[in-house]
């Protein structure tokens, strides 16, 4: 949408409920990189935010964005899946609230053109889709998308993305955690080895979390990439920093060789 269709992230997004308050500031870029201010909850439990958005809403945008501020834009930075449903609210807006319009989008300018041909991409009762949750590829489809952000967004010479875009992606949020968010995507950029998810893992490293510990991780100095897509109930029964860094010791001794 940027590349091909003048999307400006950066402009106000304008919607007429949020015309009363600091709300009305809010922009893509805010919400791409979790700092709307928005007020979401940000956990599965029964009765939480997230939960009610995500099983009991016609339409999840609408139900995002109808939180009130807990802060002005840009001012904090929280991990948020109703700012995901908003941008795909948004999305759905501006090519002009079509479901065909939106398919064409997603698959005919974006997954097609990678080759990717296993994508289910779900949406809720509204047409839009769910932007935070309920998109399934196989690995090797996944590991498409991190390949074009590997390769700064060219795909087979093609450029999909827009110039600078990947770089934009990859720059830590400043009010981030331990820079450890990009714009919609998970980063290793602390700079201090404690603070970093990944502490034994190079600090390029980007990641693609999904649920249950199903991550997507592209290294771009070591020219790696891993999809891991099982099922892990408690972050702490599985450590990708574990399997990455054993994975890099094989190909170092590999190359020794």
């Amino acid at each position: 949408m940027v590349k091909d269709h003048g999307l400006d992230i950066h402009a106000p997004i304008g919607l007429p409920e949020w015309a009363g308050d600091v709300r009305k500031d809010i922009t893509i870029d805010h919400l791409l990189r979790m700092e709307s201010g928005l007020d979401f909850d940000e956990n599965y439990t029964p009765m939480a935010k997230a939960t009610e958005m995500l099983y009991k809403c016609a339409d999840m945008g609408a139900f995002a964005a109808a939180r009130p501020p807990a802060a002005a834009p840009d001012q904090r930075w929280v991990y948020s899946s109703g700012s995901s449903n908003v941008l795909a609210d948004v999305l759905y807006t501006r090519v002009g609230s079509s479901p065909e319009a939106m398919h064409h989008l997603a698959y005919d300018e974006f997954f097609n053109r990678l080759g990717i041909t296993t994508a289910v991409f779900e949406h809720d009762e509204s047409d839009a889709f769910v932007g935070s949750s309920y998109l399934y590829m196989s690995a090797r489809d996944w590991l498409r998308v991190c390949k074009l952000y590997m390769d700064d967004g060219v795909w087979n010479g093609e450029r999909i993305l827009p110039e600078g875009w990947v770089e934009y992606s990859l720059t830590p949020t400043p009010n981030a955690t331990d820079a450890c968010y990009g714009a919609h995507i998970w980063l290793n950029a602390a700079q201090e080895p404690a603070d970093r998810q990944m502490p034994g893992v190079p600090t390029d490293a980007f990641m693609f979390k999904g649920f249950q510990s199903q991550w997507i991780v592209g290294i771009p100095s070591k020219d790696l990439m891993v999809a891991r897509l099982g099922v892990t109930h408690g972050e702490e029964r599985w450590s990708p920093e574990e399997v990455i860094v054993g994975v890099l010791g094989v190909l170092e001794v590999k190359s020794e060789k």
